[in-house]
């Protein structure tokens, strides 16, 4: 009961995540109309507020219960309002999918140069049928016929479509990767192709476009890379650490991270947003002399940190990151300390409150799980084994790190990728360091990008740095045993190994035989689902 005092926003993001989950089977058709949500919430206000509920203890299930149901309804309805294949105006309502179809569209992701053409996913703004255009929303992804014309598209522009678009089908084999479903999760469920003679390129819009703005500098950032003497495998890996591109990157090159168990550092995530939290921190301290300044500090890093999360592509683990940051600077400018646990349960809810699907996202369910495990059993796993000697503790700290994050997603890794890297303690012992160098010599090379001698020579540092880093985890991968693969197991068996480790980590902690006897329960029913 104290913890749960202690992170009271852990009760509210249950019913509110058990909506969304709820809602996703039905794909989004479960919901309440807004004005129904509205008098159950000013119906829970009210009962919040009752003297008569409040003075009686035996009344108060009353107020716990119009919360916990207004919290599901609310999840469910997010679900609803933001299905977008469920709006009037979705595209997919006005166009007959047997016939081509003229559209007015807006680049919305970076293109990507394929074999034979150019993938992109577009916003269907307008559908012109005759004479008359009709105003529609939706996304849709579309391969353009290769060509020179077709290799120049940059994110934001406009474009005028001539296209058969086709839904997505599901996948034909039950043990494939769904990739309707997980193109559903990112409100897509359309594609078509469009031959070299059926486009053409739109005016640019003359409004600000901070998404536009922060792709013409990651697409400037890039480019200093290269000037600055970085190339292949090397400019990938910076590419990725840094702006969050991930195109470069070598399918064989990736795989080595997967199975080294170092795949997690090309995701821009804590590690990251961390790095650059601090440098803003410094930066700006002189703003603290200023009046108000830990306020005027506080907000000038927020800014800062969300533009980077739209620099790297607003994925999962960067918005989480971003937000718990964000909370972590408004706290210290008001000199106020918050429990790290409701930090977090707030930081998901506010990101599922803009994108119930997010849920989904296999980013955002590792990130949490890492950083939950990490800050829980951090603590317990450091404290098993002590030395006087400064190298041995920090080397002690990574290997305490990396088996609280190991603990906490391994499950999920054996469910999602069906292996697991035998050698990641090692892997991380040596990739996370050399990662934080990396991300610093990074920035000192953008920094000084535009004085061509010092920027060559931070280029040749930090290419030897890559080089290095990618040596060691293709070292790891050649390692006889360096991974299990072949992994297969059901969510329901996933769900029972976490609660066999809690249950396991509960006996350790509170020494309870209940707790004992509950995790060899659980390993007994896990081992009769593999029979």
């Amino acid at each position: 009961m104290k913890f749960l005092n202690k992170v009271p926003f852990l009760r509210l993001i249950l019913p509110f995540i058990l909506g969304i989950l709820f809602s996703t089977i039905f794909h989004g058709k479960f919901s309440l109309a807004l004005w129904m949500l509205l008098i159950l919430f000013s119906l829970t206000v009210i009962a919040g507020l009752s003297k008569f509920v409040s003075e009686n203890y035996k009344a108060r299930w009353i107020f716990g219960l119009l919360l916990n149901v207004t919290l599901f309804l609310f999840g469910a309805t997010m679900v609803s309002l933001n299905t977008e294949v469920l709006k009037k105006s979705h595209f997919s309502n006005y166009i007959s999918f047997d016939d081509h179809a003229v559209v007015v569209a807006e680049i919305i992701e970076s293109p990507e140069t394929k074999q034979r053409s150019v993938k992109t996913v577009v916003e269907i703004q307008k559908i012109q049928d005759g004479a008359m255009t009709r105003t529609s929303s939706g996304k849709s992804i579309i391969y353009i016929s290769l060509d020179a014309a077709a290799k120049s598209l940059e994110f934001g522009q406009g474009l005028l479509l001539k296209l058969k678009l086709k839904e997505i089908k599901g996948p034909g084999n039950p043990e494939a990767f769904d990739y309707k479903s997980f193109l559903a999760s990112k409100n897509i469920y359309h594609q078509g192709f469009v031959a070299a003679g059926d486009w053409r390129l739109l005016d640019e819009p003359k409004t600000l476009n901070l998404f536009v703005l922060a792709m013409k500098l990651r697409k400037h950032l890039f480019a200093s890379l290269k000037k600055s003497g970085l190339d292949g495998e090397e400019l990938a890996v910076v590419a990725a650490l840094t702006l969050g591109t991930k195109a470069g990157l070598d399918p064989a090159l990736k795989t080595s991270y997967a199975r080294a168990g170092a795949m997690h550092v090309l995701a821009v995530s804590g590690l990251h947003v961390g790095i650059i939290f601090l440098v803003l921190n410094y930066l700006f301290i002189f703003m603290e002399k200023l009046k108000r300044g830990g306020l005027v500090k506080a907000a000038t890093i927020i800014i800062f940190l969300w533009f980077y999360a739209i620099l790297t592509g607003l994925s999962p683990s960067v918005m989480r990151a971003v937000t718990m940051f964000s909370f972590i600077a408004f706290g210290s400018a008001f000199n106020r300390h918050t429990n790290i646990y409701n930090t977090l349960f707030v930081s998901a809810f506010f990101l599922l409150l803009f994108d119930p699907f997010l849920l989904k996202s296999v980013g955002f369910q590792l990130s949490y799980f890492a950083v939950f495990g990490i800050v829980g059993l951090y603590p317990f796993i450091y404290k098993l084994w002590k030395t006087n000697f400064w190298l041995l503790d920090k080397v002690w700290v990574l290997m305490s790190v990396s088996l609280a994050a190991q603990i906490s997603t391994f499950p999920l890794g054996m469910y999602y990728f069906h292996q697991f890297p035998n050698y990641f303690l090692l892997s991380n012992l040596v990739v996370v360091p050399l990662v934080t160098l990396v991300i610093y010599l990074s920035i000192l090379t953008y920094a000084f990008s535009p004085i061509a001698m010092i920027a060559g020579l931070m280029g040749s540092i930090l290419s030897f740095s890559v080089s290095a880093l990618n040596l060691f985890v293709k070292w790891i991968e050649r390692l006889p045993y360096s991974v299990t693969e072949g992994i297969y197991i059901s969510a329901f068996e996933t769900i029972l190994i976490y609660l066999i480790i809690s249950s396991g980590i509960a006996f350790l902690v509170l020494a309870k035989k209940k707790m004992l006897w509950l995790c060899l329960l659980l390993t007994i029913v896990f081992l009769v689902c593999q029979l």
